[in-house]
C-alpha cells in the first residue's frame, strides 16, 4: 500500500493524522482511489472511524457514497452493520437516498441490518421517497434562503448607495452656500467703491506701461546715438585718408616741380661754363 497513503493510514487508525492529510487539496484524489474494490470512505465505515473522518470523506468525495465496493457493499451497508452513529447514516442517506434499497452481494439492504438505536432505525426504515421529498423540500428551502439572502444583500447595497447619495447631496448643499455667502459678499460692495478700484488699477496698469515704454525710447535713443557716432566717426576717418593722400600728392608734384628745376639749372651752368 506504499501508493495508498491515506488508505494506509485509514488501515492503521491513525485518525488524526488521516484527517489532517485531507485538509491538503493534493490528498483529494486519494478519495476517489480504490484498494481491493474499496474506496477510503468504505475502509474509515468499516473501521469505525470518527464521525469527523468519515463526514470529511464524504465531503471530499460525494460519489463515494454511490460507490459498490467489496462484496457490493454501499458504505450505508458497511455504516448500518457496524452500528455507525445517527449522523454518519443521516449523511449518507442524504447524499444517495436510493441506496436504502439497494442489495449487496449478500442480498441485503442497509435496512435489513439490526440496529438497537430508535434513532438510526427510525433514519433507515424511513421510506425512500420519503427521503426524496424530504431532500428535494431541503433543496428547495436552501434556494429560498439563498435567494432571500441575496435580496438582503442587495438592500443593503442600495441603503449603502443611498448613504453615499446623501453625503454627496450634503457636500453639494455645503458647496452652494459657500457660492451664495460669496455672491452675497459681492453684492455688499458698493460701485462707487468698485470704480473707484478699477480706475486705481486701470491708473496702475498706464503707470507701468508708461514706464515700459520710456524705458523703450530710452533704449531706441541710446542705440541711434550709438549709430551716429560709428558713422561720424567712419567720415572722420574717411576725411583724415583722404587729406592724407592729397598732402602725398601735393608733395610729389612739388618734388618733380624741384627736380625739373634742378635739371634746368644744371644745364644753364654747363652750357654757360663751354
Amino acid at each position: 500500500m506504499s501508493n495508498y497513503k491515506l488508505h494506509l493510514l485509514i488501515e492503521e487508525k491513525k485518525w488524526p493524522t488521516a484527517l489532517l492529510f485531507l485538509q491538503d487539496p493534493e490528498a483529494i484524489p486519494s478519495t476517489r482511489q480504490a484498494y481491493k474494490d474499496n474506496l477510503p470512505l468504505h475502509m474509515a465505515c468499516d473501521r469505525k472511524a470518527p464521525d469527523e473522518l468519515i463526514l470529511a470523506l464524504l465531503r471530499a468525495n460525494e460519489e463515494a457514497a454511490s460507490w459498490q465496493g467489496r462484496n457490493k457493499n454501499l458504505p450505508l451497508h458497511i455504516a448500518a452493520q457496524q452500528k455507525l452513529s445517527v449522523d454518519v447514516i443521516d449523511a449518507l442517506i442524504r447524499i444517495n437516498p436510493e441506496a436504502l434499497d439497494c442489495r449487496n452481494a449478500s442480498n441485503y439492504t442497509p435496512r435489513d441490518y439490526g440496529v438497537t438505536d430508535s434513532q438510526v432505525f427510525q433514519t433507515l426504515n424511513r421510506p425512500t421517497c420519503c427521503w426524496v421529498e424530504l431532500i428535494e423540500e431541503e433543496g428547495r428551502e436552501e434556494n429560498q434562503d439563498r435567494t432571500v439572502l441575496d435580496m438582503h444583500k442587495t438592500v443593503d447595497d442600495c441603503i449603502g448607495y443611498l448613504e453615499e447619495s446623501n453625503s454627496t447631496y450634503s457636500k453639494m448643499i455645503d458647496r452652494l452656500e459657500g457660492v451664495r455667502k460669496k455672491l452675497q459678499d459681492c453684492a455688499r460692495l458698493q460701485s462707487p467703491e468698485l470704480v473707484e478700484r478699477v480706475a486705481a488699477s486701470e491708473k496702475n496698469v498706464k503707470d507701468k506701461f508708461g514706464r515700459v515704454h520710456t524705458f523703450g525710447v530710452i533704449v531706441d535713443e541710446n542705440a541711434t546715438v550709438a549709430d551716429a557716432r560709428n558713422s561720424i566717426a567712419s567720415a572722420a576717418s574717411l576725411i583724415r585718408q583722404k587729406d592724407v593722400e592729397d598732402i602725398q600728392k601735393s608733395s610729389s608734384k612739388e618734388l618733380e616741380n624741384l627736380r625739373s628745376r634742378l635739371e634746368y639749372l644744371k644745364q644753364s651752368i654747363a652750357a654757360k661754363r663751354e
